[in-house]
């Protein structure tokens, strides 16, 4: 576990406690941290790093996950491991918990760079970001599983991109040399994810025998602050220079 916050490194685990805490003290838990905030892909990787220092062969199954979601499906790890499809990235069912509309699959096929150069121009000001969120709720909400209109896409269907607060990682992707490289602090790791693996030669696959809840904006606010406008347009337009490749 990468522990993100600024100031705060491995000497100072006062913070953890109840289960983690157990596992920490036998082993099965190992906490790195160094006061610095590597953003959501860096942070990710250094656990990686430490993971694989410790633990050479790579696990069957990584799984990149938010904070913000619960896992409603019980043995959800013995559904994973008796899918078919180990050697692909699987994007499970991610249920929004502002417009219960299934999020995943995020991208069916690969966006038009356009989309993500509009983007970023709209999440540069508070009164256009503020304009398209509220927007972008009320159709998710139209379409959403809770007016029966929605369907999920077929099990095990190829899709292009994974939403980024669940994703679960085969060991054939860092076999191949997958590194989870993404230049964004923060937001459109999906694409950088699924351009590295197709590159690699990885299919992203979904499955609704997964189903979690996405808590969205449970860490950061439904109309963001500035500084995170800045994240949101800074990664939107590296999104728009990586698809124009």
């Amino acid at each position: 576990m990468t522990d993100n916050t600024p100031g705060r490194d491995t000497t100072d685990l006062s913070w953890v406690g109840g289960p983690a805490a157990r596992a920490h003290s036998s082993g099965r838990l190992v906490i790195v941290g160094d006061g610095v905030n590597h953003g959501y892909f860096g942070g990710f990787r250094r656990g990686l790093r430490e993971a694989f220092a410790r633990w050479p062969d790579a696990a069957d199954w990584t799984i990149l996950s938010n904070t913000d979601l619960s896992i409603r499906t019980a043995g959800w790890i013995r559904e994973l491991d008796g899918l078919a499809v180990h050697n692909s990235i699987i994007a499970p069912k991610v249920i929004s918990g502002l417009s219960g509309k299934n999020q995943n699959p995020i991208y069916l096929s690969r966006p038009r760079p356009l989309k993500f150069l509009v983007l970023s121009w709209i999440f540069r000001f508070g009164f256009s970001t503020a304009l398209y969120r509220l927007a972008a709720l009320y159709k998710d909400r139209l379409i959403s599983g809770r007016l029966r209109i929605q369907k999920d896409p077929g099990e095990g269907q190829e899709i292009y991109g994974a939403h980024g607060s669940f994703i679960c990682i085969p060991k054939s992707y860092f076999d191949r040399g997958g590194q989870l490289e993404c230049k964004s602090f923060l937001y459109v790791e999906e694409i950088c994810l699924a351009e590295e693996a197709r590159r690699l030669g990885i299919p992203i696959r979904y499955s609704g025998l997964i189903e979690v809840v996405h808590d969205e904006h449970a860490s950061t606010s439904f109309i963001p602050p500035p500084h995170i406008r800045r994240y949101l347009a800074e990664a939107h337009y590296l999104a728009y220079r990586i698809l124009q490749t």
